[in-house]
């Protein structure tokens, strides 16, 4: 059995969450080396947890020559640790680098696996992806649900072993919350009973992508109805001032709750456990699967997001909730007028057959042993 080598060029945020589960399910049945550029807080988990790494660091700005001189040091260290198998924890963003590296690939002979997060949606990340699979450079790769994975061997061709790909439900790696026990309550409370229901969650970072703006857009034609949004996670392409000049003047003004910046991770299940409904207006751009998909599954929440991509086939096999015309604000407007008139009917919403089925797919132990039938079915 080898040892592996796991590699992420930056392992902060949620991010870190993942990488540090999955090392330490894999580190309970065989030798494992972590290289990353690690914070102090991570390094300080990674102690707890026994797991051998080297933090490795760089000067460097730009993000390309950032990220090529991490991967030129984290292979400086397999070489001198004797390690062959090196797995790439975040394949979509060192694609490229991962093909200038491709000589020293294999004059060392690493076997080289990797996750990818989402399916290309650039012309040239697909080629790169095409000829690093079909040239051996990458052994074998992780995806996270069957639409990508079937997405991947349509690219790849008639001729490419189908175990090459591997599906691997994006995990849950939170615990649920009793957001009536304040004992639990680990973040700042907020005081939800002069809300109204249903409460409609948009979580996570507020990139371009992940389409809060149409979701505000949408919910503006939603008329003479009652709720409560929650816009909770971290500015970046949307920010306060944008957000407050959007829903000025509207009746979102006040039914509007934001909750900005960077979120705890032992802080996300407090929101899941408090909301009705999490949201997902994202873009057609966004091609992966959903960390709050996955949050709200775990807390039993009903979901409303796209008929596109990972997240539309997820949400219709399992029957997890409703999807809508993706990018398409008056079909979503419409989504969630449907959603707030039968909430308000009292009727159960939630599919607890799907949702009890899903859930079970995306537990921790399930993610470790999925994983673990991946590295095993190599050798």
């Amino acid at each position: 059995m080898d040892r592996i080598l796991f590699f992420d060029t930056t392992s902060s945020g949620h991010r870190s969450s993942y990488d540090l589960s999955l090392i330490k399910g894999i580190s309970k049945e065989r030798e494992v080396l972590f290289v990353t550029k690690a914070s102090s807080q991570l390094q300080s988990s990674l102690n707890n947890e026994g797991i051998k790494y080297k933090s490795i660091l760089t000067k460097r700005k730009h993000h390309l020559i950032h990220d090529l001189e991490l991967l030129f040091q984290m292979l400086w260290i397999a070489n001198r640790q004797k390690i062959k198998h090196i797995h790439l924890l975040y394949l979509d963003s060192i694609l490229v680098l991962v093909m200038l590296i491709m000589p020293i690939i294999y004059l060392f002979g690493f076997r080289v696996t990797g996750t990818l997060h989402w399916y290309p949606n650039k012309t040239i990340k697909k080629i790169l992806l095409y000829g690093l699979i079909k040239g051996k450079v990458l052994d074998k790769v992780v995806v996270h649900g069957d639409y990508t994975k079937e997405k991947v061997l349509k690219l790849l061709g008639p001729t490419t072993k189908s175990n090459r790909i591997f599906s691997v439900p994006y995990p849950n790696l939170h615990n649920s919350v009793d957001v009536g026990n304040k004992e639990t309550t680990v973040y700042e409370e907020i005081n939800i009973q002069n809300l109204k229901r249903p409460f409609l969650l948009a979580f996570g970072g507020l990139r371009n992508d992940k389409g809060l703006d149409l979701l505000i857009e949408s919910l503006k034609k939603v008329s003479n109805r009652t709720f409560t949004l929650f816009i909770v996670g971290k500015e970046e392409h949307f920010d306060r001032p944008f957000i407050e000049k959007q829903i000025e003047g509207s009746f979102l003004e006040n039914n509007t709750i934001l909750k900005l910046g960077y979120v705890p991770d032992e802080s996300v299940s407090y929101y899941f456990g408090m909301t009705d409904a999490v949201v997902l207006p994202y873009r057609k751009i966004f091609t992966g699967q959903s960390g709050p998909l996955t949050e709200g599954v775990a807390n039993g929440k009903f979901i409303i997001g796209p008929n596109h991509g990972e997240l539309g086939y997820t949400i219709d096999k399992f029957d997890l909730g409703y999807t809508f015309l993706v990018e398409d604000t008056d079909d979503l407007a419409n989504t969630l007028q449907r959603y707030i008139d039968e909430f308000g009917s009292g009727g159960c919403l939630v599919n607890q057959n799907g949702i009890s089925q899903y859930k079970s797919m995306v537990s921790e132990k399930s993610f470790w042993n999925n994983y673990r039938l991946f590295f095993n079915v190599i050798e």
